[in-house]
């Protein structure tokens, strides 16, 4: 992998393929390598991917004050990362926090051009923000706590290669994550600023009231799916379906350059 520095953080990355930049940024959990062992980096074969180890994941570094795992940090990582490569256009693939990430960087970057975002449901903007269910399990028994809380909530048993990835991911780092940036709204004004192609996924399971439907109307040129029965893991865990989503919506970026 090859590091880039910024402001005392090393961040781990590896590029794969080429043609139009796609950088695929997980969530809380996971590094990644979860973008190979889940089959992804396979089905968008077509794109130049930058597989980034988010700050405190993988090969990168693990800051441990709070307020370097803001959600504007993670933002200005991708920037930065973005700069050093020199890339005139690109798109993003983010999941969970990911997503987040990604919409964010939609809103203030011209540059990102075509964005997914899966697994990235907003609270509804009238409701007060829920504290994540991650930070009790985390308390109560690090990642072992979390993997039980996904299986039993979604009614599913995580593979192998799943539930290795958040049994590698260094929990305190995951907390503090939870804690930079608990009790803060989600930004739904930063949708109608969003110009990027997109496509926002998410399991049916996750969004029972439809926000991500909300969601995508604010947006210029975006459209929501569901996945029929799947939560917000279990999403991620059906490659096929959200890549039959997601590579069209990279292609109109790409033809857009």
């Amino acid at each position: 992998m090859q590091t880039l520095e910024r402001d005392g953080v090393d961040l781990a990355y590896v590029e794969v393929g080429t043609g139009f930049p796609v950088v695929l940024h997980t969530g809380g959990a996971g590094s990644s390598s979860m973008w190979r062992r889940g089959g992804y980096v396979d089905r968008l074969s077509e794109f130049r991917l930058i597989l980034l180890d988010h700050r405190g994941r993988g090969a990168s570094s693990r800051p441990s004050e709070p307020a370097a795992h803001r959600v504007s940090e993670y933002v200005a990582d991708v920037t930065a990362l973005i700069d050093h490569l020199g890339c005139p256009e690109y798109g993003v693939f983010g999941y969970s926090f990911g997503g987040l990430v990604g919409l964010l960087l939609a809103a203030a970057d011209p540059r990102l051009t075509g964005l997914v975002a899966l697994g990235t449901v907003f609270d509804a903007p009238e409701a007060e923000p829920d504290s994540s269910d991650y930070r009790q399990a985390l308390n109560d028994a690090d990642m072992a706590g979390v993997i039980t809380l996904i299986e039993g909530g979604e009614g599913l048993t995580l593979p192998a290669w799943a539930r290795a990835e958040f049994m590698e991911t260094d929990p305190e780092q995951f907390r503090l994550t939870i804690a930079a940036n608990a009790g803060d709204p989600d930004p739904w004004e930063a949708l109608a600023r969003i110009r990027a192609t997109t496509v926002l996924v998410a399991g049916s399971e996750e969004d029972a009231d439809d926000l991500q439907d909300r969601m995508a109307a604010m947006m210029q040129d975006a459209r929501s799916v569901h996945l029929p029965g799947a939560g917000h893991v279990g999403a991620f865990l059906r490659p096929d379906e959200v890549t039959a989503h997601a590579i069209p919506t990279l292609r109109r970026a790409a033809r857009a350059d």
